[in-house]
């Protein structure tokens, strides 16, 4: 199975959202790496194929998604950034009319509700109204919807948002399990998510791909720009004022600094092991501003 994603770009009046992205994704776990406004959730709307591109075309195994139509829909589970639901249906009501939308017959649904409710843990909320639900438990139920029809290629955006550090990691273990004959693409702002499962990352701005590789790969373009320096506390303001600093750490009346720069920054500076959140970092050192169209 392979998704190419053939010079997709999306316009929006005068704003290129997307600006000719070009990929092969197969079998795998991908992360989609950005910040606000670099067009991630508009390229993961056209791939989804509820948008249309402007140019450019999906392709699956060289078919366009349009031609296959619901064919295509067919392979696809999809957990949008801005999933609610509906408030007044109960969790399993909802899933339920979902797996009829998605073509399902009853007798295949109802097991695979129950499958899907105990997989993301709201087996005890499953007669609940979603609109008593968390946020967290709100992504979980969303989750759920994505995987009713064991979908091919599974796209999920800022999956792991309002899940606390427990419920992340046992998403994750979900994914790992089930991406090994399918495609799955996620986009998040939860880095160490991404360091973690992703078997491939691209880092996007402007609506572009800026850089794609292993995150080892990716890393070894962070080699030698992260250094960590410990000063005097009351020097952390105008170092913060000079350099990008990642991170601060107190002790007392003085301050260890984790810095990216491209040389060393001081003499008594020391080299550190790259991160992910420092390679996003080095691309992002400020917040793009507003949400993606």
């Amino acid at each position: 199975m392979e998704l190419l994603l053939e010079n997709l770009c999306k316009e929006f009046g005068e704003n290129m959202a997307v600006a000719g992205v070009t990929a092969v994704l197969e079998p795998g776990i991908y992360g989609l790496l950005g910040a606000n406004g670099a067009g991630k959730t508009t390229l993961l709307r056209m791939i989804c194929g509820v948008l249309k591109p402007t140019a450019g075309q999906v392709r699956l195994d060289g078919i366009p998604i349009d031609a296959l139509g619901a064919a295509y829909r067919d392979k696809l589970g999809y957990l949008p950034q801005d999933f609610v639901g509906y408030p007044q249906y109960s969790a399993r009501d909802f899933l339920l009319y979902m797996a009829v939308l998605k073509g399902m017959t009853r007798s295949q649904a109802v097991p695979k509700i129950q499958e899907l409710l105990h997989m993301v843990r709201l087996q005890e909320a499953g007669n609940k109204k979603i609109r008593t639900f968390s946020g967290g438990m709100r992504r979980r139920l969303g989750i759920a919807q994505a995987l009713l029809n064991d979908p091919d290629i599974l796209i999920l955006d800022e999956p792991t948002a309002g899940l606390d550090p427990k419920e992340r990691v046992h998403f994750r273990n979900i994914l790992e399990g089930y991406a090994q004959e399918k495609i799955v693409l996620l986009s998040t702002h939860i880095v160490s998510d991404l360091e973690a499962i992703a078997h491939k990352v691209f880092l996007m701005k402007d609506g572009c791909f800026q850089t794609q590789g292993t995150v080892s790969e990716l890393l070894q373009q962070a080699n030698g720009r992260v250094w960590e320096l410990t000063v005097p506390s009351q020097e952390a303001e105008t170092w913060q004022a000079r350099m990008t600093v990642a991170n601060l750490r107190y002790d007392g009346n003085s301050v260890t600094l984790r810095i990216l720069a491209d040389a060393k920054p001081a003499p008594a500076a020391r080299p550190c092991i790259p991160t992910l959140e420092d390679l996003y970092l080095l691309y992002f050192p400020e917040e793009e501003g507003g949400d993606n169209p």
